[in-house]
């Protein structure tokens, strides 16, 4: 959807961050995508950016891709409050998966990679998308067999059900 981002990972393979130009698909070809996605029998949709509840006009990107097919959406979950919270409260919960990136079981490694204060602000948005009745799923980036282990235990403890979890 966009390249600009509200963080600057220090591993972002499409190089998004806070000072990235903005450069956007925009609503009316997302549009378009979607007519053509469901007309050609695309069962799921992934929607990227950047981050893309950057987007003031996200709720209609959202729904129209939901229209056309089940709908994931990447993000870090940290912007959800606000008039974000309104926007996540008019989206479809039975076809819109939020796919949120999460790099850790503490605050430690993840904080690291995507900055100061970030794990417990996506934390906050893990909670606030779960308490609104989305299906979430977590991303991790790890470096090791053992980061991966913690991290499957913190799983565990959430009660992230296996299929809503997305190990790298």
């Amino acid at each position: 959807t966009n390249f600009d981002c509200n963080l600057h990972c220090d591993y972002c393979c499409v190089r998004s961050s806070p000072t990235a130009p903005r450069r956007e698909l925009g609503l009316a070809r997302v549009k378009q995508i979607a007519s053509e996605g469901r007309e050609l029998g695309v069962r799921e949709i992934f929607v990227t950016g950047g981050e893309p509840f950057l987007l003031d006009d996200i709720d209609e990107i959202l729904i129209a891709c939901a229209n056309a097919a089940p709908t994931t959406v990447l993000t870090n979950g940290m912007l959800f409050t606000g008039r974000r919270v309104e926007t996540l409260s008019a989206l479809p919960r039975d076809r819109i998966v939020l796919q949120i990136s999460l790099d850790s079981a503490t605050p430690d490694l993840h904080d690291r990679h995507r900055g100061p204060g970030t794990w417990a602000r996506t934390q906050e948005g893990i909670q606030r998308a779960r308490g609104l009745g989305f299906r979430v799923r977590l991303a991790a980036t790890v470096s090791s067999d053992d980061e991966a282990e913690e991290f499957h235990h913190f799983l565990d403890e959430e009660k992230i059900v296996k299929e809503d979890r997305v190990i790298r």
